[in-house]
């Protein structure tokens, strides 16, 4: 089976909380995901564990990473196979 776009969504595009110390840029791209679920409730409202313990080798591979919104969002659809 094929990803679309459409299967990414709900994405939301935030400004990294640690400046890309723990989440590998400045800008992620979280798919299937709003603000209030609880891995970003976490993320955004907890401390520096919480994001250690979100941001793992695995758990980079689902989001999109950048410099800016844009290449986040690019990021994400490399990822996972899209075309943008």
């Amino acid at each position: 089976m094929t990803k679309k776009l459409i299967d990414l969504y709900p994405v939301v595009i935030r400004e990294a909380r640690y400046g890309g110390l723990y989440e590998g840029g400045k800008w992620i791209a979280f798919p299937k995901c709003d603000e209030f679920t609880e891995p970003m409730i976490d993320y955004f409202e907890g401390d520096d564990s919480d994001a250690f313990d979100l941001f793992t080798d695995e758990y980079k591979q689902t989001v999109g990473i950048g410099a800016n919104p844009n290449e986040a969002y690019a990021d994400l659809c490399f990822k996972n196979g899209l075309q943008q």
